[in-house]
């Protein structure tokens, strides 16, 4: 096993240990006297969560850079939002804007690799 195939594993664990938070709010929000359609709504999230897991871990790297730091750039993009207009909490802000800045290095590494290769669409 090569170093690159294991730092795409760390990634790919990296990827899904930034997601499960989100994953447990929907968990965690679960009202068992709730109304039906609300749990059902959150429990084809869960569902939804847990098939994007599996696809992380089943996917090839270069389109892993693609599809898992675009979902770390829109959860980055929702958190940054969520501290500045609802918790108004700055304090929290840069550790996510470094993650956004991080997704769109590696959402944009398969491009600049194809670029290096000549092979322009």
């Amino acid at each position: 096993m090569s170093s690159s195939t294991t730092i795409y594993y760390l990634l790919k664990l990296g990827v899904i240990i930034f997601l499960l938070p989100f994953l447990y709010d929907f968990v965690y929000s679960i009202d068992f006297e709730g109304s039906f359609s609300t749990n059902f709504t959150k429990g084809v999230i869960i569902i939804l969560f847990l098939i994007i897991f599996a696809i992380i871990i089943l996917i090839n790297n270069d389109n892993f850079n693609l599809f898992g730091f675009f979902l770390i750039f829109i959860a980055s993009t929702y958190k940054i939002l969520f501290f500045l207009f609802v918790e108004q909490d700055i304090s929290t802000i840069p550790v996510y804007f470094l993650l956004l800045l991080v997704s769109i290095y590696f959402i944009t590494k398969s491009n600049r690799k194809k670029r290096k290769q000549g092979i322009i669409y």
